[in-house]
């Protein structure tokens, strides 16, 4: 039985050093295009999209996650 892939889809900010880390532990890229790189990882069901690019205002997601009433753990000032 084949399991639904997970999407996750990241905004990095230096796309060329994001694929070579993820390449390493995914293998290539199944599609590469400017601003873009796509993996499917054979080991699990998950498509990871990254794009480059700046992210969006920061505490815009973060703060809804709290309105929802999950928990957060925030990490400020690491890398």
């Amino acid at each position: 039985m084949s399991l639904p892939r997970v999407h996750i889809h990241l905004t990095v900010s230096d796309l060329a050093k994001s694929q070579a880390f993820y390449s390493r532990l995914f293998g290539a890229p199944v599609k590469e295009k400017p601003g873009y790189a796509k993996f499917l990882p054979e080991f699990g069901p998950v498509n990871l999209a990254l794009t480059e690019g700046r992210p969006a205002a920061g505490g815009a997601v973060n703060a809804r996650v709290k309105a929802a009433g999950l928990s957060v753990r925030e990490e400020i000032g690491v890398t």
